[in-house]
C-alpha cells in the first residue's frame, strides 16, 4: 500500500508531482512486484484557501 501522509486528495499518481508516490507506482507497474512494506510518502498538506 502507498500511503500519502498529510495529503488532501486521491489520484495522486502522475498528477501532483510527488516523486515518492510516482516512483512507487511506476516500479510496481514496470515490474509487477509489490513492495515488501507499506510505502509512506509525505504530502503537501491542505491547500491554503485564504480563509
Amino acid at each position: 500500500m502507498v500511503v500519502l501522509d498529510d495529503g488532501y486528495s486521491h489520484g495522486v499518481f502522475a498528477s501532483q508531482r510527488n516523486s515518492c508516490v510516482d516512483d512507487a507506482v511506476s516500479d510496481y507497474l514496470g515490474t509487477g512486484v509489490v513492495p515488501r512494506h507499506d510505502v509512506h510518502c509525505a504530502g503537501t498538506g491542505l491547500p491554503d484557501l485564504g480563509q
